[in-house]
């Protein structure tokens, strides 16, 4: 009981000095913002976006299971360029009910929302992981959705039943 006793006290303390900067915000907080700057897409510079950042899309929906391979694009710039393009591919696509749930390290999140395409095709719930660095997202990982996004970039792959 003791050792569980210990252990607890010790898993609240490292929680707790994972605090983020309290002038910064929370990383929640922070993170909300950066995804709505991403969707309204206003700023060109993408002052949202750190210069090092990596988007990042895996590919095991295409039989590459467990291969580590994943699209990745990397830099402010090329990000930018990428989130032009997947804007572009589907411009009357709206994003509804963004949820940010914050984990036990200071700069990550999860961020899920809702997708309803123009058309009225069947709405989904996509769901990534956000790394943040002060108010700009360093590393973005697409968990699901990945063959939607590679049809938007205009990727020749087939999935893997």
């Amino acid at each position: 009981m003791r050792k569980l006793l210990i252990a607890a006290v010790g898993v609240m303390q490292l929680t707790s000095s994972f605090a983020a900067d309290p002038a910064a915000g929370t990383v929640v907080t922070r993170a909300k913002n950066a995804f709505a700057a991403q969707l309204a897409m206003q700023d060109p510079r993408g002052a949202w976006i750190a210069e090092d950042a990596i988007y990042q899309y895996t590919l095991s929906e295409y039989g590459l299971r467990g291969s580590g391979v994943n699209l990745n694009v990397e830099g402010r710039q090329a990000v930018l360029a990428h989130l032009r393009a997947l804007a572009e591919s589907a411009p009357q696509a709206s994003v509804a009910n963004v949820y940010v749930f914050p984990t036990l390290e200071p700069d990550l999140v999860f961020v899920q929302y809702e997708l309803k395409p123009a058309d009225g095709g069947k709405t989904s719930m996509p769901l990534a992981i956000v790394q943040m660095r002060g108010n700009e997202i360093v590393k973005y990982t697409q968990l699901s959705r990945t063959p939607e996004i590679l049809q938007a970039l205009k990727a020749n792959m087939t999935p893997v039943n």
